[in-house]
């Protein structure tokens, strides 16, 4: 295994940040699982955090940090019943019940995961990730209006909160409301012009709305963002087709309604 000197610094500082800072085995345990985590080593991490967790196996450092390994490895089932584990013993960490929302939304689960997320915002009322991902987890199970209230209140409450604005000018976008996505889009980029997503969204609202010179425009810039995008070919090709003189909307390109 090798560490960069960056990764050591790390290292040291975690050292410092275990629960109980002492010699006991089991969070000698957990500074080498950490190690092993700072390569992506998820593997060998989770070995050790099972070791430190047979000598405690309420170790709080452990259990996080084998959900953590185990969600990263994408065994989602594994790393919910870690964090459970969690939930019981620190019932009022918000970060565990959006872990849960997390990995409930990753398993398709949304009501799960909208319970998970609620949970964390009463723990937390400006837990704004929690908000955020609340509102996907609506917009998951087409609950569309009250996933545009979400993101609208984010975007009232905290205007940085770019992706907020980004999530639902796709939501407006995904529902044909193109005129609206425009706007929340041109919002994106007048706060960050090189956010590239925001052009290619634009450029599609547009194509679908017969504004073909606009749309043009739009994926043109976004091409001279992002010339190596995966999507170059199919809007090349889109670019080929557009003609002011016909009125052909966008329906060949199903993956790009999605502009993440």
């Amino acid at each position: 295994m090798n560490l960069k000197e960056t990764d050591l610094e790390d290292l040291n500082k975690i050292t410092n940040k275990i629960v109980h800072p002492n010699n006991k085995e089991d969070y000698q345990y957990c500074i080498k699982a950490y190690a092993f985590r700072l390569n992506k080593d998820y593997e060998k991490s989770i070995k050790m955090y099972e070791k430190a967790l047979q000598i405690d196996k309420s170790n709080i450092d452990a259990l996080k940090g084998i959900a953590f390994c185990y969600k990263n490895i994408m065994q989602f089932d594994k790393a919910i019943k870690y964090y459970t584990q969690i939930k019981y013993i620190t019932p009022f960490d918000r970060a565990v019940y959006y872990e849960l929302g997390v990995l409930e939304y990753n398993r398709k689960n949304y009501l799960r995961s909208i319970k998970n997320f609620i949970t964390a915002i009463k723990l937390y009322p400006e837990y704004y990730d929690a908000i955020y991902a609340l509102g996907q987890a609506h917009e998951a199970i087409e609950e569309f209006e009250m996933a545009e209230m979400i993101y609208l209140k984010i975007i009232e409450n905290r205007p940085s909160y770019i992706i907020a604005y980004n999530r639902l000018a796709n939501m407006y976008l995904k529902l044909a409301e193109y005129k609206r996505a425009i706007k929340y889009f041109r919002e994106i980029l007048a706060v960050n012009p090189e956010f590239h997503r925001s052009y290619l969204g634009i450029a599609i609202a547009f194509d679908n709305l017969g504004h073909y010179l606009e749309a043009k425009r739009y994926y043109k810039k976004y091409l001279d963002l992002k010339p190596f995008s995966e999507e170059k070919d199919y809007i090349i090709e889109r670019l080929k087709k557009i003609c002011p003189q016909k009125n052909k909307k966008l329906t060949n390109f199903p993956h790009l309604v999605i502009v993440k």
